[in-house]
């Protein structure tokens, strides 16, 4: 039994290790949109993100996600995130926050249920409402989707 529980700890090691590098990659691009990271499925929010209102729906081929802010971004606060995914079973989640331009450090994301997935993110950089975009990445059906969006509070 303690040797199987020892394989499963590096296996979700390796996989972890695997996933952020993958997600790093996306990052490491010099255009920040949405289709510039090639090689991975891309996402779109289908109208205003406001996910303090719970109003961010994010489509993509065969996926489809609803992200909430549970309280309002502030300075060096941590923000309380969940992702609700539908018509998907998503294999892992990654989240960073870009404010002003400043990139927070990339957070992955736990899952909390069936289909939530939860994080607590934290703000080092001066928050405006119109100054803060969401990079996603995330892993369904053994395959990468990833997004970049503006988000409105």
């Amino acid at each position: 039994m303690l040797k199987y529980k020892t394989m499963t700890k590096y296996r979700t090691i390796i996989y972890s290790t695997v996933f952020f590098l993958l997600f790093l990659s996306g990052c490491n691009k010099s255009d920040n949109s949405s289709d510039s990271m090639a090689g991975h499925n891309s996402l779109t929010v289908t109208e205003q993100c406001k996910p303090v209102e719970n109003k961010c729906e994010i489509v993509g081929a065969n996926i489809k996600l609803k992200l909430q802010f549970k309280a309002t971004p502030s300075y060096q606060r941590l923000l309380p995130v969940t992702l609700e995914a539908f018509d998907a079973s998503l294999e892992s989640a990654s989240i960073t926050m870009i404010i002003d331009g400043e990139e927070m450090p990339a957070t992955k994301m736990k899952n909390n249920g069936e289909n939530g997935w939860e994080a607590q993110l934290m703000t080092f950089a001066k928050i405006k409402k119109d100054n803060i975009k969401i990079r996603l990445l995330v892993s369904a059906n053994k395959e990468l989707y990833s997004a970049e969006f503006l988000i409105q509070y």
